[in-house]
Formats: C-alpha cells, sequence, structure tokens
C-alpha cells in the first residue's frame, strides 16, 4: 500500500513536471493544481461557512477605508496589465489575431508574456476578497452562486493559461477585455463609496452588458481559432473556453434579465394599471 502511495506521489509530479510550462513552473501556487485548490478550497469555506458563521450575531462591518483602498488597487493593477499586453502584444502586432501558438522564437517575449498571465493570475486571487468584503460586510444576496462560479472558474482558467500555456491571441485578448472592465467596474465601486446614488443609476447595468460582450467575443475567438487548419494552440484548450463562455453567458444572461428587464416591465405594468 505505501509503496502503491509513494508511486502515485512520483507518477503525479512527474506528470506535472512534464506538462507545466518551463517558462512559469519555479512562481507561487505554479507548477502542479494542488496548491491553487487548497486557496479555492479555503475561500469557499470562508465566504460560505466561516464568514457567516463569525458574523451571523454581529453587525456588518464598516469597511469604507479598506474598500478605498482594495479598488484603487484594483484599478491600477489591471490598468498596468491592460498596459503591459498592449505593450508586449498588440502594439507590435507579435500574434495572428485570430490564432497562433503559444511557443516563440523570440525568447525574451515569451518569458515577459509568461509573467504577464501569471500576473494576471495573481490578480484573480486578488478578486477573492471582493467576495470576503460581502461576507464581512452582511451582503449575503450579493454573495449568488453566479458570483462564486464566476470568481472560481476564472481563477481556475488563468491558473491553467499561465501555469500550462502562458501565451497566444486568446490568453490576451480574454486579458485585455476583463482587465479592461475591471478598471471601469472597480472605479465605478469607488465612486458608489462617494455617491451611493450611483448605485441605482443605469451605469450597473451597462457593467453587466459589457461582461456579456466580453464572454461573447472570447467564444467567438475560441470558435474561428479552433476551426483555423493551421492553428497551433491546443484545441483541448478550445473545447474547454466555449462551453464555459456559453455558460457565463447564459448566466450573466438571467441575471441581467432578473435584475434589470424584468424589474422594469413591472414598473410599465404598474404605471399602466
Amino acid at each position: 500500500m505505501a509503496q502503491a502511495l509513494v508511486e502515485m506521489y512520483r507518477s503525479y509530479y512527474e506528470f506535472w513536471d512534464k506538462h507545466s510550462d518551463p517558462r512559469s513552473k519555479h512562481l507561487p501556487l505554479m507548477g502542479d493544481p494542488l496548491p491553487i485548490v487548497m486557496v479555492i478550497g479555503v475561500y469557499m469555506y470562508f465566504i460560505s461557512i466561516l464568514g457567516p458563521r463569525l458574523m451571523k450575531n454581529r453587525a456588518p462591518m464598516q469597511l469604507n477605508r479598506f474598500m478605498h483602498c482594495y479598488n484603487a488597487v484594483q484599478v491600477v493593477a489591471n490598468a498596468m496589465i491592460v498596459y503591459k499586453v498592449f505593450h508586449l502584444v498588440w502594439i507590435p502586432w507579435k500574434y495572428n489575431f485570430w490564432c497562433d501558438g503559444i511557443e516563440t522564437t523570440d525568447e525574451n517575449f515569451g518569458k515577459e508574456v509568461a509573467y504577464a498571465c501569471y500576473y494576471y493570475f495573481v490578480l484573480k486571487i486578488l478578486d477573492f476578497v471582493d467576495t470576503m468584503i460581502m461576507v464581512l460586510r452582511k451582503k449575503d444576496s450579493q454573495v449568488s452562486f453566479l458570483h462564486k462560479y464566476h470568481h472560481v472558474m476564472i481563477c481556475v482558467g488563468a491558473w491553467v493559461g499561465a501555469a500550462i500555456m502562458p501565451g497566444g491571441p486568446h490568453e490576451a485578448l480574454f486579458a485585455t477585455m476583463n482587465c479592461s472592465i475591471h478598471v471601469i467596474m472597480y472605479s465605478y465601486y469607488s465612486a458608489t463609496i462617494f455617491n451611493p446614488e450611483l448605485r441605482n443609476c443605469k451605469y450597473k447595468r451597462h457593467l453587466t452588458e459589457i461582461q456579456l460582450v466580453q464572454f461573447a467575443v472570447a467564444g467567438i475567438h475560441a470558435v474561428v481559432g479552433y476551426f483555423q487548419p493551421n492553428c497551433t494552440f491546443p484545441k483541448w484548450a478550445f473545447l474547454l473556453f466555449v462551453p464555459q463562455d456559453v455558460f457565463m453567458i447564459c448566466m450573466f444572461l438571467d441575471f441581467y434579465i432578473k435584475a434589470y428587464v424584468k424589474p422594469k416591465q413591472l414598473k410599465k405594468k404598474q404605471r399602466a394599471e
């Protein structure tokens, strides 16, 4: 039994040593999925069990100062990723937009892209703090299945990108869109702290709309890439991207209809009566 466990352990690390990208596998939480699984497990335990239990008989925490700092960090960090991707990829046009491989003959470029993918992954872990703030402020309605699933799956996808295939136009495009949206989103969150009335303005609705556009563009981009005959980007990645994008569109669309379309229709009906 002990020998079998040792063999499983050895095979596990041999597998990930073989499939991990050499440019990023030495970085924290890279190399094999066990560390990020543990991070996600702690996150889910806190927001689903520990956090609500700790706050059950307590008043909501006032975290405005912390939220100001957190939102500012998010805006700056996401803006830096957008700048980095444009500087590395889009301005010099290093990739074929519709599909290109991960490897590059330019070693320095490959390393810089790998590190950019890793920084993006770290930002997705930082996003977990957003949910923790909601729990500590007892905003239970905001900690929805969509919110938790979105954060976890984006983090998993970012880990796969950074650990196994750091590079390619598909990762660059999604990181550009996602970080650009986060710059807008966290700027809006900061504005609502100064002016709470903004929470009910039309811009909140537009945030969901641009998120829907993001997943639609990413899904179309992946479908086109999959059918490119000379595309060297891993086909298995496309088979993961497309269903995930479709599922996210369905969930965000469901949220959009319930949060914005149906209430508007109800108001019109009440006025008519």
